[in-house]
């Protein structure tokens, strides 16, 4: 059995896809499976993957019917065999020694979880950024989500795919899976299911992948569900609680509940939806316990203080006056 499972979800990569698998294949570290799941391309990105699959036995090919990334890492866990699972997008660029540094870091016989460093790129190639977390520890839970706390709410190290390598035990024995209904945070979801079973985490400063950022990435983004948002949003908050952690507000789950909150509250009114929807969750009691509305001005304060005393008839009245302020001042515009 392979020593890392690498799971590539593909779909439309043809023009990154090269350049993707030749990073893997350049690795130092040799004992590697390459699982690409092809979600229904319609370009030429299945018969790149062929051609490659022909040359090197370590690379494995599943094609579907297209169902969305989630679904395509989901199948290449269901395949993967290796002892370590790296996730990599058919459009990044893994380091050619990431693999071989990062399985010979002092702490890797007995963690869990390894988080390193990583890079934003243009598609040009040029670094844009490097995404750090600047520390180089070995930690247990506690240490985690302090970690958390500090880096997610300010950089979103914890959230991104490609920066961690995850013991396949691990993942197993929480049933974690990725939301096939998320089009956003897909991943934070994915981890959040992890984060709370790990023992031990080790972080490193080797840098593991190129990530690059296009225009396409948030293009293809569809519409946002505010709901599942906050509920992955909770179970941060549910998990960082248990620790009994100190920490200003603004630099934890509490703010983006909030954010998330009025958005459902503010889209409701647009379409004339019933805003007590929100109240009426089986979490709401949750929700309200976690939103703060003097982390916020204006008349976002306004609605999530009306929402905490549960007064959805002044919200509503409140975003209607607001809409026709907006209606009468484009027609002023014209």
């Amino acid at each position: 059995m392979p020593e890392v499972s690498i799971i590539m979800p593909v779909f439309n990569k043809e023009k990154y896809l090269r350049s993707s698998l030749d990073s893997v294949l350049a690795q130092t570290f040799s004992d590697f499976e390459l699982i690409a799941v092809n979600d229904g391309s319609t370009d030429m990105s299945q018969k790149i993957l062929d051609e490659y699959a022909e040359k090197d036995s370590r690379i494995h090919v599943i094609v579907q019917q297209n169902q969305g990334v989630s679904a395509a890492r989901n199948r290449g866990l269901f395949e993967a065999k290796g002892t370590w699972i790296q996730f990599l997008d058919g459009d990044d660029l893994i380091q050619n020694d990431y693999l071989s540094k990062i399985l010979n870091t002092e702490f890797t016989e007995s963690a869990d979880i390894i988080f390193s460093d990583f890079s934003k790129m243009d598609e040009t190639g040029k670094v844009t950024e490097v995404v750090r977390s600047g520390v180089c520890t070995e930690t247990d839970q506690y240490g985690l989500a302090e970690l958390y706390l500090n880096l997610q709410y300010q950089n979103g190290f914890f959230g991104f795919i490609s920066n961690k390598l995850i013991r396949k035990d691990l993942i197993d024995s929480c049933n974690a899976l990725f939301n096939e209904k998320l089009t956003l945070a897909e991943d934070l979801d994915f981890f959040l299911q992890i984060y709370p079973s790990v023992k031990k985490a080790v972080f490193s400063d080797i840098n593991s992948f190129l990530y690059l950022q296009t225009d396409t990435n948030y293009l293809l983004r569809k519409e946002v569900d505010y709901d599942l948002q906050i509920g992955i949003q909770l179970r941060a908050a549910e998990w960082i609680d248990s620790f009994n952690l100190n920490h200003p507000i603004e630099n934890g789950p509490e703010k983006a509940i909030g954010n998330y909150v009025y958005a459902i509250l503010f889209e409701a009114e647009e379409s004339g939806a019933a805003a007590e929807r929100l109240l009426g969750q089986s979490h709401s009691a949750d929700i309200l316990r976690h939103v703060d509305p003097d982390q916020f001005t204006g008349l976002k304060r306004q609605i999530l203080s009306l929402l905490k005393k549960k007064k959805i008839w002044e919200i509503q009245a409140l975003l209607k006056v607001r809409n026709s302020v907006r209606t009468v001042y484009r027609r002023l515009k014209k």
